[in-house]
């Protein structure tokens, strides 16, 4: 069965439109944490994941089909988030500012809900790299801690 690209096009458009229906809420609401409660902007991206997701594909070894759109969506959602949001969770703990600029980020997409597969996909690197490093970082924040709740 050979098939046309108008044929391409219409399955296409159909398989948007169900993922747009199952998880362009879900997303949606996804996005609005990483945007500063945005809606406008956090629908535009969840439509964005939904268009770049089948683009993915090839990233993912398993995984739900929600993970996998919530990865896609994250990593669009890195450049929107707000600087002030950061700024609110750096400051929870005075001594996160003694960490390093890449432990800080880290930390923050882990304590935000990013598993380290989803990071790793957005920072480029290997999975068990950047588990590696946010073990290692959340060392040196308890290291951090430790020595500040003792001075």
């Amino acid at each position: 069965m050979e098939m046309n690209e108008q044929t391409v096009l219409r399955h296409t458009t159909h398989i948007l439109v169900w993922l747009s229906g199952q998880y362009g809420e879900i997303l949606t609401n996804y996005c609005a944490e990483f945007v500063g409660g945005d809606r406008l902007l956090a629908a535009e991206i969840a439509q964005q994941t939904l268009l770049e997701w089948p683009k993915s594909l090839a990233e993912f070894k398993r995984g739900s089909l929600e993970e996998r759109l919530k990865s896609t969506a994250a990593r669009l959602c890195v450049p929107h988030t707000p600087q002030l949001i950061y700024n609110d969770w750096l400051h929870e703990d005075e001594v996160k500012g003694e960490l390093s600029e890449s432990d800080r980020l880290l930390l923050f997409m882990v304590d935000n809900g990013l598993r380290p597969r989803n990071i790793a996909i957005i920072i480029g690197i290997k999975s068990g790299t950047i588990r590696t490093r946010i073990h290692r970082a959340k060392q040196r924040l308890e290291r951090l801690l430790e020595a500040s709740s003792n001075a």
